[in-house]
């Protein structure tokens, strides 16, 4: 093996690399590493901003023959790499893990001339550095002279010289993304200023329950805070003047206050309006301007309508302009502007948890014209879109899962034609894109690996003990929304361990975990038990919309229960096991709907809104989220419906014959609260308080009321923002 860099001298950062001598400098200062973690580090770096997988790793370093544990070898040789240099796993600035793939080298890698050249001879032992080959500097048989001089010339030229003469595109695999900004917490909705040297952001610190509104100047570690404010701060959206940065506050649960702040920091702060709008992280509505900066675009929703739409705003007069019409069922939002004002892309809902790119033509930058394109076909969820300056592409994020699934970067043709093309360089976890419309630069948040596990709480404890918690089903990828069966001998969850949704079943120890189905669909979710233990009832969009399935805990196919247009969602049983009770969009609002648990016709359960039922007793249960996330229940046979509990998150509730253990929504900066309320007494004990309680928790009680499970997330999401130059 021979390479083009004959020195075998390598720099990032403040390191240097002698893939000869075997050695680690940092300023000049020996860094001490063993031979194993050198020679990872040496394949990592001749791969910059590419995946080196776990296989490329063992055939390098373990040749056929040598028997070792090579995964935890692997495991173990990153760990002392990222002592060496000082990184983190859970923040990367070098080297970041794709799981279950391999790694990744984030900083861009530099071949420099050494002063004395050396030629030493290939080692046989596996457990001595090798010299390695590095592909973007690889030597050719026809001038590969001339090849490594241009290298070393290239290396050498000042960034004055560069500055001076025309630069090339680079091709795809040149593309570098590193890190921006590396803040404990979340980083999150880049937007660069007009020449493109200020990127404007929202920063969530740890343990923080709120964001604010910063702006940073590329190239620096200055950050200058331009909103200090208990609400949350997001989405901000830099002028074209660059004079301003409108943004949004969440001022009251499902709405949001539009405002403007200068760009330099200090008051006034303007108020605009005020709009519906939730925040989660990755589909908040967003702002975009128009081109000459009289208008602002963003997604609304009037009032008594439940859908949204994208909407204009005067930011001089406050005047709202329609601009989209979505068909019933569906819901407009991420509004993005073309850089000349004549198109606007935005994301559109096309069933629950799914979200698709359109694109609107606009007359005079105001009105729409003709009925607008869909130009992604990804049956994920659509958010983050992004214009390329010359107006031609879309980027735009789509997401897997309800939480924690994989999020990657495409770019597609805003003509629509051609399928989108993933985007490799941000990864699993990158979000939220934008461009600016000088300097060719990409910015992006990439997230942290997301970890969300199931734990059990003793409830003995409840009358003033302790608590005793465990974490009970964990893997590296995510596993949530637990169930007792019938009997508490088994638990029905889904994970998240094969790559999608699933469902599985374990042992009430968490032992035993067995696969039941393999629909690789964007969303799986809610398994339910039937009352005799024998199946579970489920839903999923593997045909498109939301269906409910039924499989046997024993094994075989799912069989499809509901064929409708519609979305029929969040499947529970009734007592006798006769009928499965589901959530459906059929009349255009959701309502509670039950089917003969062996196929039939479905029948229309509530008529004022329902969702996230269960039925026990002579009651069924369900939460209305409209309302603030109430919880309501009726008589079985039908009757007056009358409101139980308030605050109630989600369908996160547990129903026994004493009362019900809810989980209650958090008051602003506090954490979630497991509560029970006693249907004799009528009041409220509060069991304990679950700091990283996930959105999707889900809540089930053992048959003998010992023990809850739920889902936590054991690795907080985080994110950094990053930066790629020479973006085209």
């Amino acid at each position: 093996m021979e390479s083009g860099n004959t020195n075998g001298v390598l720099r990032f950062g403040v390191f240097e690399v002698n893939l000869r001598a075997g050695e680690v400098r940092r300023q000049g200062a020996k860094i001490k590493l063993q031979d194993q973690p050198f020679q990872v580090l040496a394949l990592l770096l001749e791969k910059p901003g590419e995946l080196v997988t776990r296989e490329e790793l063992r055939d390098r370093i373990w040749p056929a023959g040598i028997h070792v544990d090579y995964e935890k070898s692997v495991s173990k040789a990153v760990n002392k790499i990222r002592e060496a240099l000082g990184d983190s796993s859970e923040n990367p600035r070098f080297i970041e893990t794709l799981p279950r793939r391999g790694y990744r080298f984030l900083c861009p890698v530099e071949g420099v001339q050494a002063a004395e050249p050396g030629n030493l001879p290939l080692s046989d032992s596996p457990g001595e550095l090798k010299p390695v080959e590095l592909s973007w500097i690889r030597h050719r048989p026809v001038l590969g002279v001339l090849a490594t001089l241009a290298l070393a010339i290239t290396a050498g030229i000042s960034i004055w010289i560069l500055s001076k003469r025309p630069v090339r595109e680079p091709g795809p695999s040149a593309l570098i993304a590193v890190p921006l900004t590396t803040y404990p917490g979340r980083q999150l909705f880049p937007s660069f200023s007009p020449d493109g040297n200020q990127i404007a952001f929202a920063w969530s610190k740890p343990e923080q329950n709120n964001a604010n509104i910063y702006v940073k100047l590329i190239g620096t570690e200055n950050l200058l805070r331009l909103t200090d404010n208990p609400a949350n701060d997001y989405a901000p959206a830099w002028s074209p003047d660059g004079r301003h940065i409108a943004f949004l506050r969440d001022v009251r649960p499902g709405r949001a206050a539009v405002l403007m702040v200068p760009a330099i920091g200090g008051p006034p702060e303007r108020r605009l309006s005020e709009i519906a709008a939730i925040c989660d992280g990755r589909t908040d509505p967003g702002l975009s301007w128009s081109p000459d900066g009289k208008w602002l675009a963003m997604k609304d929703r009037q009032e008594g309508e439940t859908q949204d739409s994208v909407y204009l705003i005067s930011v001089e007069s406050g005047e709202k302009r329609r601009l989209t019409y979505p068909p019933p069922g569906s819901g407009d939002g991420t509004p993005a502007l073309s850089p000349d004002g004549k198109h606007l892309a935005f994301s559109r809902s096309i069933t629950f948890g799914v979200s698709e790119v359109y694109v609107q033509d606009l007359s005079n930058g105001q009105t729409a014209t003709g009925a607008p394109k869909q130009i992604s076909f990804r049956k994920q969820q659509a958010s983050g879109l992004a214009w390329t300056r010359d107006g031609r592409e879309i980027i735009f994020a789509s997401a897997s899962g309800f939480s924690g699934g994989a999020v990657t970067l495409w770019r597609v043709s805003a003509s629509g034609s051609g399928s989108p093309r993933l985007m490799s360089i941000a990864g699993e976890h990158g979000l939220w894109p934008a461009i600016s419309h000088q300097g060719d630069r990409l910015a992006f948040s990439r997230e942290y690996a997301q970890d969300q596990n199931i734990w059990r709480l003793d409830l003995s404890g409840s009358s003033g003990k302790t608590n005793k918690v465990m974490r009970l089903i964990a893997s590296t990828r995510n596993d949530y929304v637990p169930q007792y069966s019938p009997d508490g001998k088994r638990i029905a969850f889904i994970s998240q361990r094969t790559g999608t949704d699933e469902v599985w079943v374990c042992n009430h120890d968490g032992s035993g975990a067995v696969q039941l189905t393999s629909l690789a669909a964007a969303i799986t979710g809610c398994p339910r038990w039937s009352p005799d233990g024998a199946r579970i009832a489920f839903d999923s969009n593997a045909s498109g919309t939301f269906d409910v399935y039924v499989i046997d805990v024993s094994g075989g196919q799912p069989r499809r229960l509901t064929d409708h247009a519609a979305d029929d969602a969040v499947a529970s049983w009734s007592k006798d096991g006769r009928f499965i009770y589901f959530t459906s969009d059929r009349t255009g609002t959701w309502e509670i709907w039950k089917i003969p648990a062996d196929g039939g016709t479905a029948m229309q359960v509530t008529r004022n809104g329902g969702a996230g039922q269960f039925e026990s007793g002579d009651y069924l249960y369900y939460t209305k989220r409209p309302e603030g996330n109430k919880l309501w229940r009726m008589p079985v046979g039908g009757g007056e419906e009358t409101e139980v509990l308030d605050n109630v998150l989600g369908a996160s509730y547990s129903v026994l014959e004493n009362g019900i253990y809810f989980f209650r929504t958090p008051r602003a900066g506090g954490s979630p609260t497991l509560q029970f309320v006693d249907f004799k007494t009528r009041k409220i004990q509060q069991i304990t308080s679950v700091p990283h309680l996930a959105i999707s928790a889900g809540l089930s009680v053992s048959p003998d009321g010992q023990y809850a499970i739920y889902t936590q997330e054991d690795q907080t999401p985080g994110s950094d923002l990053m930066l790629v130059e020479n973006f085209r």
